[in-house]
């Protein structure tokens, strides 16, 4: 019942998107063990900050939406509802995986689940004034969750899906009743505030040492896509690729990306369209053509040239050493 975190990204981050872009919805955002990026997850979770009188036309976009599978509830906070995969267009179902990776998963077994898979979904609609606390409390983890409502209650506070209230102010009185005596929070980085600590990011919230860090402010920068240089592993349309190496190496440069690594499979994979000895000194040729010109211009990029040279039965490797030397 559970799935890869990229599949569940695929789904969520849809998902997220259409609803965001709702009439009535000012903003909505994944939730659950997607946005804390476990390697794999059981369900979806969105909040969306939606007004109470937007509510009912919100739940109807959301279970009118194109590749809603089935609608296994909608109520007045929350809509539960199953993603088929006609929510993404084939072009986006396409796993991109060579067949050698393809069959150690399970070939055509693999295929299928991937193609014809469904996942739960539940998105919380909250008052705005809630969201960050309803996002916070619905990302976890549990154990996390239990850390913060024991430092809460370390300072005279309740703290729960629809805010952080003084004990001494609320009373009884629990769940939405209750938002009205809560501490401000129009972002998830004011509620630690409150508590005297570090914003804690999601991928870090598992009750691992992350209060002790973020209460002595030495939390660990986590790495982002804008401190990538490169990527060595590539494959072109020389093989088994999608896309010609000119194509990539812009792409590459698009990103900010310093070099990029071409190793299309060699001549026995043909199956993947390995390269010959021949098309391999010829794309050797086109991988020197290209540096050389970026060199003359100034660019700071280049591309890397090498092989996924198979090795034999044998224990040789697919090209000679005269050919490998090129």
């Amino acid at each position: 019942g559970r799935r890869r975190l990229d599949v569940g990204l695929l789904y969520g981050e849809a998902l997220e998107a259409r609803i965001a872009a709702m009439d009535g919805v000012e903003r909505a955002q994944l939730a659950g063990s997607t946005r804390r990026r476990k390697e794999t997850i059981g369900d979806l979770d969105i909040v969306a900050a939606v007004l109470p009188e937007d509510v009912e036309s919100v739940t109807e976009q959301i279970v009118t939406l194109s590749g809603v599978a089935d609608v296994k509830g909608a109520g007045s906070s929350k809509v539960s509802i199953i993603l088929g995969t006609e929510f993404f267009s084939d072009e986006v179902l396409e796993s991109g995986l060579d067949g050698g990776v393809l069959e150690a998963l399970g070939g055509d077994a693999y295929e299928e689940m991937a193609a014809h898979t469904t996942i739960d979904a539940q998105i919380r609609l909250v008052p705005p004034h809630v969201f960050a606390y309803t996002l916070a409390y619905f990302t976890g983890s549990k154990e996390h969750n239990v850390r913060m409502r024991q430092r809460s209650l370390d300072r005279g506070l309740r703290l729960n899906e629809f805010g952080l209230f003084p004990l001494d102010a609320v009373g009884e009185l629990r769940g939405i009743e209750a938002a009205e005596f809560s501490l401000p929070a129009e972002k998830e980085s004011d509620i630690y505030a409150h508590l005297d600590l570090q914003w804690v990011p999601p991928e870090l919230r598992e009750d691992s040492g992350e209060i002790e860090a973020a209460e002595t402010g030495t939390l660990p920068n986590l790495m982002e896509a804008s401190m990538l240089k490169g990527a060595f592993h590539n494959h072109t349309t020389a093989s088994d690729g999608t896309a010609s190496l000119s194509q990539m190496a812009e792409a590459a440069q698009d990103l900010g990306w310093e070099f990029l690594g071409i190793a299309d499979h060699s001549q026995i994979l043909q199956i993947a369209s390995g390269l010959s000895p021949d098309e391999l000194l010829k794309q050797a040729a086109e991988v020197r053509a290209l540096n050389e010109n970026w060199a003359d211009k100034g660019v700071d990029f280049r591309v890397f040239h090498g092989n996924e040279c198979d090795i034999l039965p044998d224990g040789s490797l697919d090209y000679t050493d005269e050919e490998r030397s090129i």
